[in-house]
């Protein structure tokens, strides 16, 4: 089979109108491709008699990067702002004429959702100057557009990830079960909403598709091995079932909406290093002892961000690899140092066909495989620019690149043994660019303007080459003993 490559180029425009009322009246999209990765704070505010404060004007400040949004009260007292980045801490200003200002400290948003609360003002006192309540002191409502469960970066920071992937902290949702590990080590295990498949989900990176576009992957998204991005760059997540809203689209499971870290007025970094070889794994299952062979295992990676200008422009940037292994259990019918022996060849039998392999056939066979090496490396960048107080741009970067090596489709699983030539490379190379802009013209007009594009490789390759479509393909070889017990050559499927 040879590499399969996608490339594309999507761009997505999102338009919301307001009326009067503050309810959202028109959504006009040129693609439902992209997901809802901001958040809206709205409020009513109220005078001391319980009718609505019309003359209210109020700030929304983001106490990360010092980001200010202003909006105006309606006829029913509501004030709103969109677009917001999820997580916080929010602060928010509230003031009208003949009342006393009002701050609002410690107010959170979730990815996709929309924080209400409810305020009463004081009349004005020279007594008094201002009035600090924090958000868990009124009432406070988050919705979504669908049935869903978010999760804060408070939340993914406190979890335990065994794998450093995200569908660990997805999993506390009892709708979401998370599949093993596929055979080989090439698959990141699936993800099953609601008892569907793993690839009728939908993966989006702020807003952009990571699903597998080759539909090859167990993990059902764009990084065999992993999630596209590193683990740390996660700033909040949501799993998504059936969000009522026309921004999302192409999925009939669940969507798993991730939104990245953005850099802040203050500089921060951190970095992680986890290690494990052959002399810190057991050797014995059920008593046996087996011999694992020299390997190390290795997860390495870092996070810098901070501002370029302060109050105007950030960044961030991560990276994440590892280098490990998987076991290949078949041996030879003598050879007990691995796991299984099925087949009926020795060890001195499988020496005499490679020879005869090589003398008469110009045929190397390769080596006896023990371990099969699983490596990925992640990157990515942001950018984040407050233009002004009614725009502000994102501008993030990620690749992925993947290679492992896994036993034969039809040979391996069946206990026929195999030279290192017919097993199979995988893997995937992918780069991932995405633009947003986000407008407020007025206190009833919003605008989200979102491009994204997508190189995707998917390598698909005999690990001795030779495939069929090749110039010079090397016939499969298959050398019984009553059945058949050893194959040689390319990988089954590449030889069709």
């Amino acid at each position: 089979m040879k590499n399969l490559r996608m490339k594309s180029g999507v761009a997505f425009t999102a338009l919301m109108i307001t009326i009067a009322m503050s309810l959202p009246l028109v959504m006009i999209s040129s693609d439902v491709a992209a997901q809802e990765i901001t958040a809206s704070i709205q409020g009513t505010v109220l005078a001391p008699d319980g009718q609505a404060v019309t003359t209210v004007t109020a700030t929304v400040i983001d106490s990360r990067d010092g980001r200010r949004q202003s909006s105006a009260s309606d006829s029913r007292g509501v004030i709103h702002f969109r677009s917001v980045s999820p997580g916080g801490p929010y602060t928010v200003h509230i003031g009208a004429e003949g009342y006393e200002p009002l701050v609002i400290t410690d107010l959170y948003t979730d990815v996709a959702g929309r924080s209400s609360f409810t305020v009463t003002l004081e009349t004005a006192s020279d007594a008094i100057e201002e009035i600090v309540v924090t958000a868990t002191q009124i009432q406070m409502i988050t919705t979504a557009s669908g049935p869903s469960s978010t999760f804060s970066l408070q939340q993914i920071t406190d979890m335990p990830s065994t794998t450093r992937q995200i569908r660990d902290i997805i999993r506390l949702d009892p709708r979401v079960s998370i599949g093993e590990t596929g055979s080989g080590g090439d698959q990141s295990g699936s993800i099953s909403c609601l008892g569907g498949s793993s690839r009728t989900n939908s993966f989006t990176v702020d807003g952009v598709r990571a699903t597998d576009a080759f539909g090859l992957n167990l993990s059902g998204n764009l990084s065999r091995f992993t999630f596209p991005i590193p683990f740390d760059t996660v700033a909040a997540a949501a799993v998504e079932f059936a969000p009522v809203s026309v921004e999302y689209g192409q999925f009939s499971g669940c969507n798993i909406n991730v939104v990245t870290k953005s850099g802040e007025n203050r500089f921060h970094g951190g970095g992680f290093y986890l290690y494990n070889d052959d002399g810190m794994t057991n050797d014995k299952i059920d008593g046996q002892t087996f011999e694992q062979g020299t390997f190390e295992r290795k997860n390495y990676g870092f996070e810098f961000s901070g501002p370029i200008i302060k109050d105007k422009l950030f960044f961030y940037a991560a990276f994440e690899q590892f280098d490990t292994a998987t076991v290949n259990q078949f041996g030879s019918a003598d050879d007990t140092s691995f796991p299984r022996n099925d087949t009926v060849f020795t060890t001195a039998e499988l020496s005499q066909i490679k020879d005869i392999l090589i003398s008469k056939y110009d045929r190397d066979p390769g080596e006896s495989i023990r371990n099969m090496p699983v490596t990925s490396e992640r990157n990515f960048a942001r950018i984040d620019w407050n233009i002004n107080d009614s725009h502000r741009a994102e501008f993030t970067y990620a690749t992925v690149k993947e290679s492992t090596l896994i036993g034969d489709d039809i040979g391996g699983g069946r206990g026929e043994y195999t030279f290192s030539d017919n097993f199979h490379a995988r893997g995937s190379d992918s780069e991932t660019i995405g633009l947003r802009l986000y407008s407020d013209w007025t206190d009833r007009l919003s605008t989200e303007i979102r491009y994204s594009s997508q190189d995707v490789t998917d390598l698909q390759n005999p690990f001795g080459g030779g495939e069929q479509q090749d110039e010079v393909p090397r016939p499969r070889i298959a050398i019984s003993a009553g059945s058949t017990a050893g194959r040689f050559g390319g990988e089954f499927f590449g030889q069709q």
